[in-house]
């Protein structure tokens, strides 16, 4: 809940395949998970790598920006973390 007592309701960040059209989701944590650890989180479970506290190393590299989107491998997402 905020602050004031409302519900916050969680932001999704889609990260799509362009190879196979698979998409899955990831929540967006400020500060820790965005659209850049999303499409590497993709990447990597996509190959079987489960230890997360080590993607940034083995796949930061391998990120590449677009005007809008940032992409790791065949995984692609919206910098915003949302289809417009």
């Amino acid at each position: 809940m905020s602050a004031d007592g409302s519900l916050m309701l969680p932001v999704l960040i889609d990260v799509l395949n362009l190879s196979t059209g698979a998409s899955v989701r990831y929540c967006r944590i400020p500060g820790l998970v965005g659209p850049r650890e999303a499409v590497i989180a993709a990447h990597a479970q996509s190959l079987g790598d489960w230890n997360t506290w080590e993607y940034r190393e083995r796949y930061g590299d391998l990120l590449e920006y677009g005007r809008d989107v940032v992409a790791c491998g065949d995984w692609c997402a919206f910098l915003w973390g949302a289809v417009p």
